[in-house]
């Protein structure tokens, strides 16, 4: 649920007031687009389906790219830059010898 609730929490960051479950079904539909999509990481069809599907919310062309931009880093990159973080090798744990 705190996945595909983050279009909702980047929708208020913009100053959009908008349903949560209305909001929670479009990312829901963007996942399975995702998945569709047979490039890597679905990345065109993520964007193209984000800005297409969100359009009702955000009508100016500069917050559309802000809200993109912070929807993809936090449910994309966040979860790779975290997870590299995390395999990162520590003296500690890790013994070589």
């Amino acid at each position: 649920m705190a996945f595909y609730s983050v279009p909702y929490f980047i929708l208020l960051a913009v100053g959009v007031q908008a349903n949560y479950f209305e909001v929670l079904i479009l990312n829901v539909m963007i996942t399975m687009i995702i998945s569709i999509v047979p490039i890597p990481g679905g990345t065109g069809g993520a964007e193209l389906s984000f800005k297409s599907l969100f359009a009702m919310f955000l009508t100016n062309q500069s917050s559309m790219v802000l809200a993109m931009f912070l929807w993809r880093f936090v449910t994309y990159f966040l979860g790779m830059i975290l997870g590299l973080i995390a395999s990162w090798p520590s003296h500690e744990r890790v013994n070589f010898y």
